[in-house]
């Protein structure tokens, strides 16, 4: 679960060219660079890293914070 939380941490940096040290705490309501097309971005990437992980439509605005998604991840995983 570690390794999801490097490759998660990586997107995030990529995708909201943000400080390593915020990456945990980010969410929309907190991150400067977070938007509507960013937040594709993210799921797109997440999507690419992630391959086996399925994010469907519903999901979408649920996956709004770091801590979301990486739990998003765990549980996926272990399904």
């Amino acid at each position: 679960m570690k390794k999801n939380t490097e490759r998660l941490t990586k997107i995030f940096l990529k995708t909201f060219q943000m400080e390593k040290t915020k990456v945990e705490a980010a969410s929309i309501n907190n991150t400067k660079n977070w938007n509507s097309l960013s937040h594709m971005n993210l799921m797109i990437s997440i999507s690419y890293e992630f391959p086996t992980k399925k994010i469907t439509d519903t999901l979408y605005p649920k996956l709004i914070s770091f801590k979301t998604i990486l739990q998003f991840l765990n549980k996926s995983k272990k399904n």
